[in-house]
């Protein structure tokens, strides 16, 4: 049935061809120009399936082949030629628009010189002058394109070449060469045939028949479910490419197209013949459906679709890892999160997960979108590498053999901090009574950051803090100190790094002492002045009292961390106005001078002897503030003590709700020592004074109760010696009478 198709094919054609050519040529375009009664012109054309040059139907052409033609111009009369070329442009009938020829060309032209490519585009655009073999004269041809020709449902396109032909060529043969291109679509023409005519030729009609439109078609898709069909919702692929080749006339015609958007492909304006349809390999794609097709095409039929479907083989295997710490010390243990997963699209068999401090950590197979996660603990050992730095790697293998691999690590910086400590004393030999400096000299000799450094002395306590010490940086912290006797004291570093790990280092230094313990100046005391002992007062109504006291020692002496105490007998019948129980405070120096202050007291009860009757009573502490020098016995910028003859007064506030008694005196240490300390040692410091770099309390300052003799204390004169007291320390006692 087919070769029938395709025998008739050829007789019918032929047979149109020259129908159409002898009802057409009465209303053919005429020649509008001529040279020379004497000069014939005839139109040829190239069969390309006789393959010979030919004045009838031109068979054999498919669309955007350059079919070749000539017109042969004999018995010439040399002189200037003007010939147009016209040939069917487009069809505007019924069933159009069509395009037919679209453009005209000319070199190669003539197939006799060894078979030109008719798929390649012209080079030159003036049509060219040969003799039969296609030989080029050399004679100019100038070729234009004019206006389109309009004809009653056809539109005809025209080219116009000029040129002179020499004496040389009179009664010669020559011919005028060209190509004409079928445009894409052209097998789409509603005629049996496409017309050529010249101005020269008259009615001479040398047509090319209408390219055959056979047509293959198809898709190209993701497989996704690997069935080889192309199921609904499975989407096309677009930009692959879709070979198709065969045979036709004793040549192999080899073709190519790019699916669209769609995954569409078509190859159309195809001859009757075999035809074989592959597809492009990439790499990592399976190919589902079974190709190559192979398709026979017969009497213009369309055929298809032929389907490639096609499923991307996605091997990837993922690797994080991440570490609870990224710094660290030696002999501390790192937890590790470790997680493999197999984000392609194929299982994958012989995962191993191996790490290059903890080793194998598994070892089996993950199928696509699984995951697997591990907690591993490594303890840096000393010496371990800084930074540590360890490598994860997940491997696998898919179906078809394609091994893959990730790897991932985690870096650990390990500190090592280190601090050194150097203490010295200068000078390291003194007189007794004579300053020592001593220094710390701190330096970071790790290689990481300390911070809140603190520096202590266990003769002098907290010499100082030092916010932050970068590795190799120094500083140096200062103290002063009067040794009474030779002295070995140990100072002490201590900071943390970032992580809060606590280095220390200490050092000592040893300071010798000469000469013995000088006595002391004749020591101050405490004298009260009364201006009044009876105070009254009215009910709810508030009372400032005022008591004033003195220092009676010799000059030169001062007495240091004033503090004062104020004893109610009967809290429920006077109260002091607060808290913070403020007093006003004015020190008178014996130089004119003064000195005063609002200070805070601080309420308590305690036990407490009067007139040799001991009981619990509420008390009110006042404790005045104060500085003093390097060296104590030198004049200085400082203030709050009380220097010989000077005069302290306190003005404090109460409510008076009946009678009662007041008692002031001055607050003792707490604290007993040997004769003579330095002033650091004191920890209770209330109401002392110094004699050349000595310090001792005032012999008359009381404490009211000393758990160790049962009763208040007061000191020996010139020593730290506590002796029971009653009645004996200096006091002023005021009455307050209530009146309504």
């Amino acid at each position: 049935m087919s070769k029938i198709c395709k025998g008739y094919a050829k007789v019918i054609i032929l047979l149109l061809a020259f129908s159409i050519t002898l009802v057409t040529a009465q209303n053919s375009a005429r020649a509008r120009y001529t040279t020379s009664a004497s000069t014939s012109y005839y139109l040829e054309g190239y069969s390309r399936e006789w393959s010979i040059w030919t004045r009838g139907l031109l068979s054999g052409w498919l669309e955007e082949n350059w079919v070749p033609y000539r017109l042969r111009i004999a018995s010439i009369v040399p002189g200037y030629f003007k010939i147009i070329i016209q040939h069917d442009h487009q069809w505007t009938g019924l069933g159009g628009p069509d395009l037919g020829v679209d453009q005209c060309k000319s070199k190669p032209g003539n197939p006799l010189l060894g078979a030109p490519s008719f798929l390649t585009e012209p080079t030159e655009k003036n049509f060219w002058i040969g003799d039969a073999l296609g030989t080029d004269t050399g004679i100019n041809v100038i070729t234009e394109r004019i206006s389109d020709l309009y004809k009653p449902n056809n539109i005809v396109i025209q080219y116009r070449s000029t040129f002179t032909i020499l004496d040389k060529y009179k009664d010669k043969t020559l011919y005028l060469y060209w190509m004409s291109h079928l445009a894409t679509g052209s097998s789409e023409w509603s005629g049996a045939s496409l017309h050529a005519l010249t101005t020269e030729t008259g009615s001479q009609d040398v047509p090319i028949a209408v390219p055959p439109k056979n047509k293959l078609f198809g898709y190209k898709f993701y497989d996704a479910n690997h069935n080889a069909k192309m199921d609904p919702g499975e989407s096309g692929i677009a930009g692959w490419t879709i070979y198709l080749e065969g045979t036709y006339l004793g040549s192999t015609i080899k073709l190519e197209k790019k699916t669209d958007s769609t995954g569409y492909y078509e190859f159309s304006a195809l001859p009757v013949g075999t035809w074989t349809l592959t597809e492009e390999h990439k790499s990592k794609w399976i190919e589902a459906t079974s190709s190559p097709f192979t398709v026979f095409t017969l009497c213009g039929k369309t055929r298809g679709p032929y389907n490639f479907g096609n499923f991307e083989v996605v091997t990837i295997i993922d690797v994080t890892k991440i570490g609870s710490l990224d710094k660290a010390h030696e002999d501390d243990t790192i937890t590790y999160k470790i997680t493999v997963k197999n984000t392609g699209t194929t299982k994958l068999f012989n995962v191993t997960v191996t790490d290059t401090l903890l080793g194998l950590i598994y070892e089996d197979a993950l199928d696509p979108g699984q995951e697997k996660t591990f907690s591993e603990t490594y303890k840096i050992p000393q010496g371990a590498p800084d930074p540590l730095d360890n490598t994860v790697t997940a491997n696998g293998t898919d179906e078809f053999g394609l091994t893959v691999n990730a790897t991932a690590s985690w870096k650990v910086e390990i500190l090592h901090p280190k601090i050194d400590i150097e203490k010295t004393a200068t000078p390291d030999t003194i007189k007794l009574g004579e300053n020592v400096t001593y220094k710390y000299n701190i330096t970071n000799i790790g290689d990481c950051t300390l911070y809140n450094i603190d520096v202590t002395d266990d003769k002098l306590g907290v010499i100082g803090t030092i916010p932050r010490l970068d590795p190799r940086e120094s500083q140096t912290l200062t103290s002063y100190a009067q040794p009474l006797q030779d002295t070995t004291n140990n100072g002490t570093a201590i900071g943390k790094d970032e992580l809060g790990k606590e280095v220390s280092d200490s050092d000592t230094a040893f300071v010798h002492v000469i000469s013995t313990i000088p006595p002391p100046q004749n020591p101050p005391s405490f004298s009260f002045k009364c201006i009044s002992s009876v105070e009254q007062a009215q009910v709810g109504k508030t009372k400032t009292l005022t008591i004033v006291a003195s220092n009676t020692g010799v000059p030169q002496s001062r007495i240091y961390y004033l503090t004062f105490t104020a004893v109610i007998g009967n809290y429920s019948l006077l109260k002091f106005e607060g808290p913070p129980y403020t007093a006003h405070i004015k020190i008178y120096y014996n130089d004119g001078s003064t000195w005063e202050a609002d200070v805070s007291g601080v309420l308590t009860e305690e036990k407490f002897s009067v007139f040799e009757v001991l009981g619990d009573y509420w008390m009110v502490t006042w404790r005045v503030p104060t500085t003093y020098p390097a060296k104590p016995y030198l004049e200085g910028n400082y203030f709050g003590y009380l220097n010989a003859k000077a005069e302290i007064s306190f003005q404090v506030t109460g409510v008076a709700q009946g009678s009662t008694w007041l008692a002031f005196f001055p607050r003792a240490t707490e604290d007993h020592h040997a004769a003579g300390v330095p002033l650091g040692s004191v920890a209770d410091k209330a109401n002392i004074w110094e004699s050349r770099g000595y310090w001792y309390p005032v012999h008359n300052s009381y404490d009211p109760y000393d758990i160790d003799i049962g009763t208040g204390h007061v000191f020996q004169s010139l020593t730290w010696t506590a002796l029971p007291a009653t009645s004996k320390y200096a006091r002023a006692i005021r009455f307050i009478d209530v009146v309504s």
